[in-house]
């Protein structure tokens, strides 16, 4: 693709017309009702880290979406007498919770920061997300035959159950709560702060799953082509597929942001092109701030990472 999918001025202010499904609202009210009808069973273990002195680190687990099991790190300062704010962190597509010790950008400004792994990806959590029908390498058409089958239902739930989880932590302020990530973490970010609005502030960094026709005709890399892979063999199933996508898609679901949010967008991504993340942006609700980065890729600069830090701290005050 050329360096950016469209002339910055249009790009900027790209704003799409939403493919909402018309029971937007009665599907995941539904969802979240059916995660919530079943205990959230907390398992929270001490882990021994030494290289850390100031922090306190944990491995939890919870029952997420249809019974699977998510796993995830729970660290904090060691010494905090007062209820402190709580960072849930999404990471990217294919990945796995960070190791111990990058989880201290978090604990040394004095949060609790609650990392999870996505379900069935490279980490420890299960799944329990299957179709009617089969699927492509990876976990984008996997029960894509219908929403209430699809495997981000699952996933989206799931992150909305760790928000559940921390608030229930006897030292974390269940109003001064935020999400962040990366790529797929940065959509898990929009999504979970969408359907949560207890959440207090999101701040997704080159957000994945936003726009997803448009992603599929332009982007020319995985993941998105899994999308496309799936449809050179099924074409017929084209309208289905799309129609499922819609549920999920956070361009659909930006409307229903409340929080402050702090956007990044890389100007030469390929993974996730710039006009799909600004699509979703566009037609966020709520006070919002975006940081384009013209000649960055599919990544998300260290300059960026220093403000982020900078507007969560203001925000979590």
């Amino acid at each position: 693709m050329p360096s950016i999918d469209m002339p910055v001025d249009q790009l900027l202010g790209y704003k799409p017309q939403l493919t909402t499904p018309p029971d937007l609202n009665e599907f995941w009210s539904q969802t979240l009702a059916e995660l919530r009808s079943d205990p959230l069973e907390p398992q929270i273990e001490p882990i021994d880290f030494s290289p850390s002195s100031q922090a306190a680190f944990f491995l939890v687990r919870y029952q997420g979406f249809g019974g699977a099991m998510i796993s995830g790190y729970l660290a904090r300062p060691k010494e905090s007498r007062e209820k402190i704010p709580c960072i849930l962190h999404f990471h990217g597509y294919s990945g796995s919770k960070p190791f111990l010790l990058d989880l201290c950008r978090f604990t040394n400004m004095g949060w609790a920061v609650l990392s999870i792994d996505i379900r069935g990806q490279n980490g420890e959590s299960s799944s329990t997300s299957h179709g009617d029908g089969g699927a492509v390498a990876g976990w984008l058409t996997i029960g894509i035959d219908s929403p209430q089958n699809y495997y981000y239902r699952g996933v989206y739930a799931d992150c909305v159950r760790a928000f559940d989880l921390a608030s229930s932590l006897s030292f974390v302020d269940e109003t001064r709560i935020a999400a962040t990530g990366g790529s797929q973490g940065g959509a898990l970010t929009i999504a979970t702060a969408a359907l949560e609005p207890r959440i207090s502030a999101y701040a997704p960094d080159i957000a994945f799953l936003c726009h997803f026709r448009r992603a599929v005709e332009i982007a020319p890399d995985n993941p998105y082509q899994e999308i496309e892979t799936y449809l050179r063999k099924r074409p017929d199933k084209e309208e289905q597929v799309f129609r499922t996508l819609s549920y999920f898609d956070c361009m659909n679901l930006a409307p229903w942001l409340q929080a402050p949010g702090f956007w990044c967008v890389g100007g030469n991504d390929s993974t996730c092109p710039p006009s799909t993340t600004m699509a979703a942006y566009n037609h966020a609700g709520g006070e919002k701030k975006l940081k384009f980065y013209r000649y960055n890729y599919h990544e998300t600069p260290e300059q960026h990472i220093l403000a982020k830090m900078r507007w969560l701290a203001e925000r979590l005050a």
